[in-house]
């Protein structure tokens, strides 16, 4: 009985990550337009004097897995707080954090960052000096 009740709970949390990480990806993406939109004279002046295709489209996705780092750590700290105060509250559960746990979110952060960065900085880095210059 505990056995299908604890598989149950965990296809529930399953559902529940995997729906935070859709959601995650698109506020990242959604943000990253934006980011983009409010720059592009900024990107065309940077094109202008010499910057590549290659250096933009790591810009902006540098920027996009550093957005994604960040709400992986605080959302990684929160559960650990969060599985803390489970176990001090309840009687018989432990709270566990392994290290390969803590590596794998913060990679699972990361890649879905920068999935959700490549269309805004492949954008970004497209664009023509000249038109996003004239766009100021």
């Amino acid at each position: 009985m505990v056995d299908r009740i604890v598989s149950v709970v965990s296809g529930v949390v399953t559902g529940i990550a995997a729906i935070s990480l859709l959601v995650g990806a698109i506020g990242i993406l959604t943000i990253m337009w934006i980011v983009v939109q409010e720059r592009v004279s900024e990107i065309g002046l940077a094109k202008a004097i010499g910057a590549t295709r290659r250096q933009i489209l790591t810009w902006y996705l540098f920027e996009s897995a550093l957005v994604a780092l960040a709400g992986g750590i605080a959302g990684l700290l929160i559960g650990i707080a969060g599985a803390w105060l489970l176990a001090q509250t309840v009687p018989g559960i432990q709270s566990l954090t392994s290290p390969l746990m803590i590596i794998e979110a913060i990679a699972m952060a990361l890649g879905v960052g920068i999935g959700a960065g490549v269309a805004p900085a492949m954008k970004a880095a497209r664009m023509d000096p000249v038109e996003a210059l004239r766009t100021e």
